[in-house]
């Protein structure tokens, strides 16, 4: 089973880079999970001068195939003035609308307030339109279930809660991409 994390910050956002770490160890939990990780910041400069997959470099083009060639997408994005980051949805201006199609997907974001319905009213709808079955249960952290570690750039995602939910939605939809899986074998 391949398990692509898909960290959608468009920068370099420490809260971001740790909750896609947590999410890849949770999958890793799956016994026959391989699981990437892909951070949209490190193909931006790259995919937001791109009209069309031909324009791509050879790393984002890449990444576009990670992304088709995974069984499971775990998507994080963080929250933007209530909205998802321009570069994650331009991401999907490029692929064919059936690109994606029954792909299973599980969704998580983070934001400043304590509740965003950002998962519900943006990401969700996004990914039922490329076809995905979205996963019933998701992840919203509030910046302030991480840490910041002194004297270091890094946080701890140190929500006790937060991690239990992530490990039970990661192993429920790790366990549904298993379960298809043999089925189709």
């Amino acid at each position: 089973m391949r398990v692509l994390v898909f960290n959608g910050a468009p920068r370099y956002h420490h809260i971001n880079v740790t909750l896609a770490q947590v999410f890849a160890q949770a999958a890793t939990e799956q016994p026959t999970a391989t699981v990437q990780v892909l951070h949209l910041h490190q193909i931006a400069a790259d995919l937001g001068c791109s009209e069309s997959l031909l324009q791509l470099s050879d790393t984002a083009a890449q990444a576009y195939q990670d992304v088709l060639d995974a069984d499971l997408l775990i998507f994080s994005v963080p929250q933007y003035a209530a909205g998802l980051p321009g570069l994650f949805t331009h991401f999907f201006d490029l692929l064919d609308l059936t690109a994606l199609r029954g792909k299973v997907a599980l969704i998580a974001a983070t934001g400043n307030g304590l509740y965003s319905p950002l998962l519900d009213t943006q990401l969700r709808p996004l990914l039922d339109h490329f076809g995905l079955f979205v996963m019933p249960i998701d992840n919203y952290l509030p910046h302030s279930a991480f840490s910041t570690l002194p004297g270091i750039h890094s946080t701890l995602l140190t929500d006790q809660q937060a991690l239990a939910r992530i490990r039970f939605s990661t192993q429920q939809a790790t366990s549904l991409v298993a379960a298809k899986l043999r089925f189709a074998a």
